[in-house]
């Protein structure tokens, strides 16, 4: 494998390490996604920090790669912007498109020359952009619960995507046609009578959600942390992931820990992923 390490004229820099010989094509987008739109980490506001993005594309679909993403950031810029170096982030566009996709196990800051970089990269295709998080605290930041400024998340209208998340692991991912702010707030007791027939709590109490703007059109997920230990008292006998959403079948023994059926819509989840806060006795 021969290196490859190509600068350009704005300061974007691609070193990587390709097999064979192919051909990458590097365009400038000057209507990218607006920076607010970021997922894949938590907490905010993100801002671009470019007014153009990297649209990326090699002659043939590349897995096999050895490659990484520098792109330039100015100091002084950042300092009036009021993001630290250490905010700096090279985000990939979703498949989706509707926001900008962050990984903090391959991002690295480079304080000595001024650039941020996306690493252990094996394929180079897609868009990128240099954004920046204005806060004064770095990496995951999670939000509390209850009220005040501190407490709050800012939803950005528009055309993208953002993602919120709490000090237990609820997390928002919001697609919201008009900005708003949302509040959680912890309830405690749950009475057998609010619930329906068949469920039972995992909890001893309920996330409260308030916007300010209750009529606002959103697209939501919301995933619920929740622990296998919690699940396994209430099991009467195993169950095995719906088919059609609308059942479920019996499982040996050897399995009855994999899954389980959950929530009023029966979605499933696996033992090591997020659940609703009710199993269903079907």
């Amino acid at each position: 494998m021969e290196r490859t390490d190509q600068d350009f004229q704005d300061g974007l820099a691609l070193d990587l390490f390709s097999p064979k010989n192919r051909t990458l094509a590097v365009r400038q987008n000057t209507r990218p996604l607006p920076g607010h739109f970021v997922t894949g980490t938590s907490g905010g506001p993100f801002i671009a920090l470019s007014n153009y993005s990297y649209v990326m594309k090699m002659n043939e679909t590349a897995n096999d790669l050895i490659a990484k993403i520098e792109i330039p950031y100015d100091p002084a810029a950042l300092a009036l912007l009021g993001v630290q170096e250490g905010n700096t982030y090279v985000g990939r566009l979703a498949d989706d498109k509707m926001s900008w996709v962050i990984d903090e196990a391959t991002r690295n800051v480079h304080r000595s020359e001024n650039n941020t970089r996306i690493i252990k990269m094996t394929s180079l295709d897609g868009e990128y952009m240099l954004l920046g998080r204005q806060a004064v605290d770095e990496a995951n930041i999670f939000v509390q619960y209850g009220q005040g400024a501190t407490r709050t998340v800012n939803i950005t209208g528009g055309p993208g995507r953002h993602e919120a998340e709490f000090v237990d692991g609820l997390r928002f991912s919001m697609f919201a046609q008009a900005s708003m702010a949302m509040n959680v707030d912890i309830t405690n007791g749950i009475t057998p009578q609010s619930l329906p027939p068949g469920t039972a709590s995992l909890n001893s109490f309920a996330w409260t959600v308030n916007t300010s703007n209750p009529n606002g059109m959103m697209n939501t997920t919301m995933r619920v942390p929740c622990k296998p230990p919690r699940l396994l008292p209430l099991l009467e006998f195993p169950y095995a992931p719906p088919t059609d959403r609308g059942g479920s079948q019996p499982l040996d023994a050897g399995r009855a820990k994999t899954w389980w059926l959950v929530s009023d819509d029966n979605a499933y989840c696996g033992e090591k992923t997020t659940a609703c806060a009710s199993l269903h006795r079907l």
